[in-house]
């Protein structure tokens, strides 16, 4: 996948980014469907709880790649012979950085919601007999 910013090309590979829209969705559709159900049956909650899983780690890991993305600028041809004085200023990108606040927005946003998932599945276990 390609994200055009600025005259630069970001090159992600496509799990990056399908891997969390895939879990996201998982997870959408089994917590509206068990929660009709009350979170009583156990298979779906534990997709559920995998999907959630995997949603916040992939999230992770693009936050971990856009970081690299945003510090680790190489000039070339290398400058190093001018002295500090003469070195160009590198500064962060400002739409990476942004990026990486949402996705650090989401994830903070979506803790609350599976912890809420796995209240709820708790207390429909101590509820059975």
């Amino acid at each position: 996948m390609d994200i055009h910013l600025n005259d630069t090309f970001f090159v992600l590979d496509r799990w990056y980014i399908l891997t969390p829209l895939f879990s996201l969705l998982l997870f959408m559709i089994f917590y509206l469907k068990e929660l009709r159900n009350s979170f009583s049956r156990t298979l779906p909650n534990f997709i559920i709880l995998f999907s959630g899983i995997t949603f916040i780690i992939s999230l992770s890991l693009l936050i971990k790649t856009f970081s690299f993305f945003s510090t680790s600028w190489t000039l070339y041809p290398p400058l190093s012979g001018l002295g500090n004085d003469k070195l160009p200023e590198i500064k962060e990108i400002p739409a990476v950085k942004n990026i990486i606040i949402s996705l650090i927005v989401v994830q903070l946003l979506f803790i609350p919601v599976l912890m809420h998932f796995m209240y709820l599945w708790g207390k429909t276990k101590n509820t059975i007999p």
